[in-house]
This record gives structure tokens, C-alpha cells and sequence, in this order.
């Protein structure tokens, strides 16, 4: 028997008749048919099942009972043999599977998973010190940028940044007017939050969108462009709708520390069901 896990697609067959759960269209029921029916325990498994074949039957179950029970919606009409609806499963990574109803997605599951106490520690924490410490001059190669500790940035008109350990420290206040020393203020927190954006200690919202065109006007400055993705700080970033976004994440969290999780969830999750019995004996 296959192992289930990343990439898995499967086709099983709701029968509307008799509620129960068939693996091919003549009425076969293999082992997961079987123990999703309540026939089989999950003490007597075959060897190979594991946590993605836990989730996937947690998920149609969850999918079955909201729209039979919660939304009262009865989507599951017969499309075979007069008395079968189709259900497709695919497994996308980890956290989250598709599925579908007579090949149509119907359902999206997405599973949390745990973060160390480090991780927990790291991302969002304003008292940690830069990650950064090496300097790497623009390269329009890739269009990246290190904006580094040790780094100091002269912005015209007596006004200077200099990154320091952890913070930002900013010289040059009343040369200019009082709008460029205002803007300057704004520069200061911008660039500290586009850092540890960069450092992957932050999400991308650190950013809002008082900070946001005074930061494009900074990296404009150090000669990156903003219309393509960019890279600072090895993190690859983009404008999305006014907004700096790393690319590839939707999310709050990094996604260095994301995947780091995700992948540890996922070694978990190809845990034989078995091993905890085997354990307990």
C-alpha cells in the first residue's frame, strides 16, 4: 500500500443511499473506506497509514458535517451510478488539502502547527539586535541590497542614518525644513522596520502606509527598483497594491521561520498512526 503524504491524490465514492464511504465504484471499501466507516479501529490499520491519512479523514468528516448539519446544504448529489458522489482529495503540503465534489473544490483545509519557544521569541520582538552585519553594495543583477550593522547612509542636506546594533541612529535634524525633518522621523522607524523585514524577524505589515513611500523613496536612493522584486537583506520582497509583500508569503509569520515549523510538522505527520500503540505496549 502507498504512503500517504505530500502530493497524494485520491478519488473515493460517498454513496447517498447507505452513508458510507466506498474506494472504487463497484462498492470496494479498502482500509481507510473501512476504518472512515467505523469498521475498522485505528489500532488495526496497515502499518503504512499515517498522520496525513488522520487528517484526511478529520477533513471529511468536517466537510460531510458542515454542509449536512451546519449549513443544511445537500451537496452531495449522485453523479455515478445513480447512487455515488465523487470526492477528491489532494494533499498540497503539510497544512493543507483540497477537496472536491463531483470535480468541483468544495472544501480547503488548512492545519495549524506549533513554533518553538525561539521562533515564538523571534519573529515580532523589537528588542532584537540586527541580523545583518555584512555589507553587500546594490546588485542590479537580482536587484538586491544589504542594508547592514555598520552601514551609514548619507541622505543630503546634513541628514545621515547610521545602522547600528539594533537600532537606527539619525544626525542632521534642523538643517532642512520641518517637513524633511518630519520625513526623516518617518525614515528612521521605516528603515528600522524594512531591516527586520529583511533580518526575517517581522512580517511585511510592520511597514504601514505612512512609511511605506518614504521607504521607496530610500531604496530608490541606494538605486533599487521597486517595479520587479527586490531583495534586502536575502528576504525577496514586492509591491503589491501600494505595499512592500515578501514574495510567496500571505501570512504573518516570516517565512524562514515558517517553513522551518512546516517541515517539522511534516516529518511528524508521516508518523506511522502505529508507532504511539507500539509505544504504549
Amino acid at each position: 500500500m502507498n504512503v500517504t503524504g505530500i502530493g497524494s491524490a485520491s478519488t473515493y465514492y460517498y454513496n447517498v443511499n447507505t452513508k458510507r464511504l466506498q474506494s472504487s465504484v463497484e462498492g470496494e471499501e479498502d482500509a481507510f473506506c473501512k476504518w472512515y466507516n467505523g469498521d475498522l479501529t485505528e489500532e488495526e490499520l496497515p502499518d503504512t497509514f499515517n498522520g496525513f491519512d488522520k487528517n484526511t479523514k478529520r477533513d471529511l468528516m468536517e466537510m460531510f458535517d458542515m454542509y449536512l448539519n451546519e449549513l443544511h446544504v445537500n451537496v452531495f448529489e449522485p453523479s455515478v451510478n445513480g447512487d455515488l458522489c465523487e470526492i477528491g482529495v489532494n494533499i498540497i503540503d503539510a497544512a493543507h488539502s483540497n477537496y472536491s465534489i463531483n470535480g468541483k473544490e468544495m472544501f480547503y483545509s488548512e492545519k495549524g502547527f506549533d513554533y518553538t519557544p525561539e521562533e515564538i521569541r523571534t519573529f515580532g520582538s523589537a528588542e532584537l539586535p540586527y541580523k545583518t552585519r555584512t555589507r553587500k553594495d546594490y546588485n542590479p543583477a537580482d536587484n538586491s541590497i544589504n542594508i547592514a550593522v555598520g552601514n551609514v547612509y548619507d541622505l543630503g542636506k546634513g541628514y545621515r542614518l547610521a545602522v547600528r546594533d539594533s537600532y537606527i541612529y539619525s544626525t542632521g535634524y534642523g538643517n532642512g525644513s520641518e517637513e524633511d525633518d518630519a520625513w526623516m522621523n518617518l525614515l528612521v522607524g521605516a528603515v528600522n522596520d524594512l531591516i527586520h523585514i529583511g533580518d526575517q524577524h517581522w512580517w511585511t505589515d510592520s511597514i504601514d502606509e505612512e512609511e511605506t513611500p518614504v521607504i521607496l523613496d530610500f531604496l530608490k536612493r541606494l538605486g533599487v527598483d521597486t517595479s520587479r522584486p527586490f531583495i534586502i537583506n536575502e528576504t525577496k520582497l514586492e509591491i503589491v497594491k501600494g505595499r512592500i509583500r515578501e514574495v510567496g508569503n500571505d501570512g504573518a509569520i516570516p517565512s524562514s521561520i515558517y517553513h522551518a515549523a512546516l517541515k517539522r510538522y511534516e516529518e511528524f505527520m508521516y508518523r506511522p498512526l502505529k508507532e504511539k500503540y507500539n509505544h504504549m505496549g
